[in-house]
């Protein structure tokens, strides 16, 4: 009798250890149900990728960051990244350690394969895995937090982007503790030149933010920062186009609630504390209605034209840039080209100086060319100038126009010099200048290797045809 208990004892045992197990694997499969979606780890990412055929088709994607070539040009490349692959600790269901990747919205943009900045959040580490949820809508990227959204996005070109642009829209969800919204950013070779309202940049009190004296300023550039490479960048035949050395412009932030009420918020770029901020006016975080949208308002464009335009320039007066001046090679100057707008019954000569001596070089005055109505015009030389390495050089036009404007951005006293009593049919060394905070978009192009007598072109001029098209669209609307 006793060993029949004995096994039964034994036998119940037996299954209520089986029984334990069973209970285990079901409470674990319980737990993982009930656990809160998690799809920014690398592999989940990558599934979500595979799903979305639009931005399949515009990016590539590597772990967590997606990439896209904004513009192809090898000459003037300009790539996009979104995301981060730095490795982050993972702890599994059963307690195994692992590495993965999560994707964060922080964005990259780089031009010329040289220059870059990036932008993430702040404070971002502080939000739960469990609580961010990715998703691609149509081109967009959107990351959702419970207080907060991100959506990253390319605009198209059109009057407001006539080169394009990169959107990074910011949606809180409600109010938050401060009014101001902040960026860690990272730098490599760049420079921010901030844009004044004009009638505190002119400090004159009959100027309006937008005009001043026959110079226009739009309301999204007022406010702005315009970013250039922080190195001299000189375009030599067959290598980079670097232009002016412009990469691109944040545009004032335009910041708009529920009811469609929009306000202009304030952009602040430091480069020693490495933060974007943009802050908003304290009626609108006061009274705002929630969500609001582009609390960040980011739209950075991929202008290489000033934002802002002037100098009403008339015959016989001329100017030069003072930026990218140093030769890196001995060789020949090709072409000057300068961007102009309402031109287009205006001349222009180009001429190449010794930003030293100020003395024009020898066949260092082109031919005769047009200015255009909005647009870059170039003049082409004949006979070529020569220049030698090391040696600064500043191109200059001289005009023979009546109220011909350039497209130029505020920058710091002496990166223009212009004289109001030159000789456009007979250019002379200017001896009477002014400097100025101008920085003109206009530069010179150059053939490394010395100097060369090519047969008479054409002069020709040269213009984008979409920055034209569009910036007519803007100018005859701002008439209108």
């Amino acid at each position: 009798m006793t060993n029949f208990f004995r096994k039964i004892w034994l036998w119940v045992k037996r299954q209520a250890k089986k029984l334990l197990v069973i209970l285990g694997f079901i409470s674990i499969a319980l737990a993982a149900d009930n656990l809160p979606v998690n799809n920014i780890t690398a592999d989940k990412v990558a599934i979500q990728f595979e799903q979305a055929t639009e931005i399949k088709s515009k990016y590539t994607l590597k772990e967590s960051v997606l990439t896209r070539e904004a513009k192809s040009d090898p000459k003037d490349r300009i790539v996009v990244e979104i995301g981060d692959n730095t490795p982050v600790a993972k702890t599994g269901l059963l307690g195994a350690n692992a590495t993965t990747t999560e994707f964060t919205p922080k964005l990259k943009i780089s031009r010329w394969d040289e220059v870059s900045f990036s932008i993430t959040p702040k404070d971002l580490d502080k939000i739960a895995t469990k609580d961010k949820t990715l998703s691609f809508e149509g081109d967009k990227i959107k990351l959702e937090t419970p207080k907060v959204d991100y959506e990253l996005y390319e605009l198209p070109i059109g009057a407001d982007n006539p080169e394009g642009a990169f959107e990074y829209n910011v949606i809180e969800k409600e109010k938050q503790a401060t009014d101001t919204t902040c960026f860690d950013i990272e730098t490599q070779g760049l420079e921010f030149d901030y844009q004044p309202a004009l009638n505190i940049e002119m400090a004159l009190s009959t100027c309006t933010e937008t005009d001043c004296g026959g110079s226009h300023r739009p309301e999204n550039v007022v406010g702005s920062y315009v970013v250039y490479a922080s190195e001299q960048k000189i375009n030599w035949k067959g290598g980079k186009l670097y232009g002016t050395g412009q990469v691109g412009m944040f545009y004032r932030p335009k910041i708009c609630d529920s009811n469609n009420w929009c306000v202009w918020g304030g952009l602040n770029i430091d480069t020693k504390t490495n933060q974007l901020c943009v802050k908003k006016p304290k009626d609108f975080y006061d009274k705002a209605v929630y969500p609001v949208k582009h609390s960040s308002g980011l739209t950075f464009g991929y202008n290489t034209m000033g934002g802002s335009y002037g100098g009403n320039w008339a015959t016989n007066e001329a100017f030069g840039s003072f930026l990218n001046t140093t030769s890196t090679a001995n060789g020949s100057v090709d072409s000057i080209s300068v961007c102009t707008i309402n031109c287009g019954t205006g001349n222009f000569k180009g001429l190449i100086i010794n930003a030293s001596t100020l003395s024009i070089l020898t066949n260092g005055i082109s031919s005769t060319t047009a200015g255009v109505l909005i647009g870059w015009a170039t003049t082409t030389y004949i006979n070529k100038p020569t220049v030698t390495n090391g040696t600064t050089y500043s191109p200059w036009v001289v005009w023979s126009a009546v109220g011909c404007n350039v497209y130029y951005n505020s920058g710091s006293s002496g990166d223009t010099k212009y004289e109001l009593d030159n000789n456009y049919t007979t250019p002379t060394n200017p001896s009477s200048v002014t400097n100025s905070t101008n920085k003109y978009s206009i530069f010179a192009s150059y053939t490394a290797g010395g100097a060369s007598t090519t047969t008479a072109p054409i002069p020709s001029i040269i213009i984008i045809e979409s920055i034209e098209d569009n910036l007519l669209k803007e100018l005859l609307k701002n008439k209108s």
